[in-house]
């Protein structure tokens, strides 16, 4: 017959299993996350930020810095400069601003390319 303590210990190893198992399957699935064209920065880095948040519950632990660059690593191509003005001039984001940063960068686009079309219809 086991005793308490064996049968704490197995559940303990299940649970720490079942952990690692979740931990895995929510890293896997964030690896290949990425932007996909037409959907919006905010969108986007909200769902990054949900899974930063499954991982954090399963006890990963990811400080600040690579949550932001795990942030950026999944942003489409048109946030390539947005991205080099960080690594040269490295501002200490929180997750809320660099999205405020990123949607600002998306608003100006968007009123540039709509700026654009509307003057090559006139013409």
């Amino acid at each position: 017959m086991d005793t308490a303590a064996n049968i704490i210990m197995s559940i303990d190893e299940i649970f720490t299993s079942l952990g690692r198992q979740a931990r895995n399957k929510a890293t896997s699935t964030f690896m290949n996350l990425c932007q996909k064209k037409g959907t919006l920065v905010r969108e986007h880095t909200m769902k990054v930020i949900t899974y930063l948040n499954e991982l954090e519950i399963l006890r990963a632990e990811v400080d600040c810095d690579t949550q932001i660059d795990m942030v950026l690593n999944t942003l489409l191509d048109i946030f390539n400069q947005f991205k080099i003005d960080h690594e040269i001039r490295w501002k200490d984001y929180t997750l809320t601003s660099l999205m405020k940063n990123l949607q600002i960068i998306e608003n100006i686009r968007n009123k540039n390319k709509s700026g654009f079309a509307k003057a090559n219809v006139a013409q």
